[in-house]
């Protein structure tokens, strides 16, 4: 190996493009810091077919795969152990880097052992939160305990099998550690701070959505996911708007809760105070925070989403759950708050309103809380990782 430049990376991941969601974004990030920085990359993912292409200055590999039959948008497929293992070899890879634990990561799980080329695990969902997707609302209700346990040790299971596991918060990382996960190391996701920061005014996003001047913006943006928590948003919308009639509640993304969030506002006579965007573009997604006057997220099963990290990136208050992970991020009344109900979260919400001098300080300390989880120095950590575990294996 000549260099850190010259680092040869397997990515193993059933999650990526075209699909729209955090870990897709935050391995777009990984890839981009890492081409930036000399590093080669090969991406082992799933597609409707087979194929090989040359994807944004990487190799992708995609499997054959089917939709999951209780979660659409997701795909999966069988594990190629062989075919990888021929792949990985002729790619000579120095460094496998697995993005989950079902077949992809199976894959880099079974060439790390038959190769001996390291394995790096990313920590991104904690699964037995969301073990409803997989099995369906009637067993998960009836086999909770059962299922998370199980989940539990699955997890377990496969990420011992990682040389070491990143985790983006420091949070889950203690929940790991103390689950029994060995060699957990906590590296943040990073943010594109020049892509999301504060000179951008908003207004494209304000115009593409027939949002005035003068309307208050508060945001959610995300996968619309029963777990979510939006209806909190639902909930508190009376209150607020019962303060100030210029308040809007952007819910920007799509997900399986939408329909059923849309008849709740519609139930509570609220429509005229939502909207609903479904996907946003990418080119006006830095307009939406923007735009925004609140950033909003209620969710108590997050490990650390990029849109929270992003919020923070364009200079913007955060209103989080309390007891969620989240609250490393959002210091409870210094860039934000951190809510147990829909009636704090009006509270809170309409205190950052009312007052600029507060919304702009707010602003100022998530910016500066984001600088400190940038892409340059995300990248920076998971080079030198690569390169320490490369040279164990060489030395």
């Amino acid at each position: 190996m000549g260099g850190l430049e010259e680092l040869r990376i397997g990515i193993f991941t059933e999650t990526y493009k075209p699909q729209v969601n955090g870990v897709v974004a935050s391995i777009e990030n990984l890839r981009k810091i890492l081409i930036q920085k000399g590093c080669r990359l090969v991406i082992f993912t799933v597609g409707e077919v087979s194929d090989i292409q040359n994807e944004d200055s990487c190799i992708v590999h995609r499997f054959k795969s089917v939709n999951f039959p209780s979660y659409p948008e997701y795909r999966v497929t069988l594990p190629r152990f062989h075919k990888i293992e021929n792949l990985v070899k002729m790619y000579d890879l120095e460094i496998l880097h697995s993005h989950g634990p079902f077949s992809m990561g199976l894959n880099a799980s079974y060439a790390h052992r038959k190769l001996g080329i390291p394995l790096v695990g990313t920590f991104h969902t904690l699964l037995p939160e969301y073990m409803h997707y997989l099995v369906g609302k009637r067993l998960a209700k009836y086999a909770s305990r059962f299922l998370k346990g199980y989940s539990w040790k699955f997890l377990k299971w496969y990420y011992s099998r990682c040389d070491v596991v990143t985790c983006p918060s420091m949070g889950v990382t203690n929940l790991l550690k103390e689950k029994g996960f060995k060699n957990v190391l906590f590296i943040s996701n990073g943010i594109d701070t020049t892509r999301f920061n504060t000179s951008i005014n908003g207004s494209r996003f304000r115009e593409a959505y027939g949002l005035s001047d003068d309307e208050k913006i508060i945001l959610y943006l995300g996968r619309i996911g029963f777990e979510k928590n939006i209806h909190l948003i639902v909930q508190a919308a009376p209150l607020i708007v019962k303060e100030d009639k210029k308040v809007k509640f952007v819910i920007a993304g799509s997900g399986p809760a939408e329909k059923d969030l849309i008849s709740l506002v519609k139930l509570g006579g609220l429509s005229e105070y939502f909207i609903f965007t479904g996907f946003v573009p990418n080119e006006i997604l830095s307009d939406a925070y923007a735009a925004a006057d609140i950033f909003v997220t209620l969710s108590y099963t997050e490990n650390q989403p990029l849109t929270v990290l992003e919020a923070l990136s364009a200079g913007k208050p955060l209103i989080v759950a309390r007891a969620s992970v989240l609250t490393e991020f959002v210091k409870d009344g210094q860039n934000g708050f951190a809510v147990r109900d829909a009636e704090e979260f009006a509270e809170r919400a309409m205190q950052i309103l009312r007052n600029d001098t507060l919304k702009r300080k707010m602003g100022e300390e998530s910016r500066s809380i984001a600088e400190q989880h940038s892409l340059q120095k995300i990248g920076d950590q998971i080079v030198q990782l690569y390169s320490s575990l490369s040279s164990d294996q060489h030395s």
